[in-house]
């Protein structure tokens, strides 16, 4: 009986190879590969996710468009990863694994925006970075120290604004997107716009955003009464003059403004080197902090006015990409 399994089964090899051998050789194989995607927040160039020790979250530009988020703060809070710790509606600061300000690391296209010497304090310089202006980005849960020095102790938030690409053929390739987004809660508008011109080596890349924001209002059912906007202070005949909110849900004196602009230029004089310059400023208004506005002491709201000055973040960079084809 075994001698028999075996004859048949050399049988079926034999035929097999000979149905091989008969295929028309000028049929197609059509063969699908999945590309398993790639980080660099790491180890500064490109590996596979899935051989990372780190534990790594990447968002990449579809989650940010479904995932419509306000700001980059709310770009890592949607996650469900990063806590983001927030005093007013403007502002965001990002906490990793109990670490927070100067103990996680900041970086935009490979520069970094804070480092160990900041104060110990929430920072909200995150809310500087354009959401809808991010291609990627990176957040390593873990130490970063060995790559981006002790300032990196708690984790490390890689952002990585649009790609300027290039054409890929000798015509002028030319596209972009707009977005127009209104917000009920906090009646914040918003509109964006950006577009690439591409060449065979040359492209530019032209992105503008700017957000208002009103006051934001509070939801009925959170039952945190102390977050409740009774009344409000403001100056009248040149006297401060206590005024009662007609709705105490609507926090009064919490909005504030942002714009962003990016721009990009890139040349790749020949196959292994690439040239790019960026140009990004941010700026926003006057950000008040909202716990602050309803405290009160001895009976009476203790501040008319309580807010961060306004931001403004302009950056240069200029960076050079040479790279070899492996033999």
């Amino acid at each position: 009986m075994k001698k028999l399994f075996i004859t048949v089964g050399f049988l079926l090899a034999a035929c097999n190879l000979i149905a091989q051998k008969k295929e028309n050789p000028g049929d197609t194989l059509i063969k699908h590969s999945d590309l398993s995607e790639v980080i660099v927040s790491v180890n500064k160039w490109e590996q596979k996710l899935n051989e990372v020790p780190n534990k790594i979250t990447k968002i990449n530009k579809a989650e940010i468009l479904r995932n419509n988020p306000q700001t980059s703060a709310d770009l890592l809070n949607q996650t469900g990863t990063v806590f983001i710790q927030k005093s007013q509606l403007g502002g965001g600061s990002p906490m990793i694994r109990g670490f927070a300000t100067n103990r996680v690391l900041l970086v935009v296209d490979g520069v970094r925006m804070n480092n160990a010497i900041y104060r110990s304090g929430n920072l909200q310089n995150i809310i500087s970075i354009d959401a809808l202006s991010t291609q990627t980005a990176e957040v390593i849960f873990g130490p970063g120290s060995l790559i981006y020095g002790s300032d990196a102790i708690g984790g490390v938030m890689d952002f990585h604004t649009l790609n300027a690409r290039f054409s890929k053929d000798k015509k002028i390739s030319l596209n972009g997107s707009a977005v127009a987004r209104y917000s009920t809660a906090n009646n914040e508008k918003t509109f964006h716009a950006d577009i690439n011109a591409g060449w065979k080596k040359l492209s530019l890349l032209s992105s503008f955003s700017y957000s208002k924001f009103g006051d934001l209002k509070m939801g009925k059912h959170g039952g945190q009464d102390s977050y409740l906007r009774p009344e409000y202070v403001e100056r009248i005949a040149g006297i401060d003059s206590i005024v009662k909110n007609d709705n105490p849900r609507i926090q009064r004196f919490s909005g504030y403004d942002q714009i962003n602009f990016l721009q990009k230029v890139r040349y790749a004089p020949t196959e292994n080197f690439d040239i790019q310059y960026s140009f990004i400023y941010a700026g926003t208004g006057n950000a008040p902090r909202y716990d602050r506005l309803i405290q009160y002491r001895n009976g009476k709201l203790r501040f008319a006015e309580w807010y961060y000055g306004p931001m403004l973040w302009r950056m240069h960079n200029l960076q050079l990409l040479h790279s070899k084809k492996n033999v």
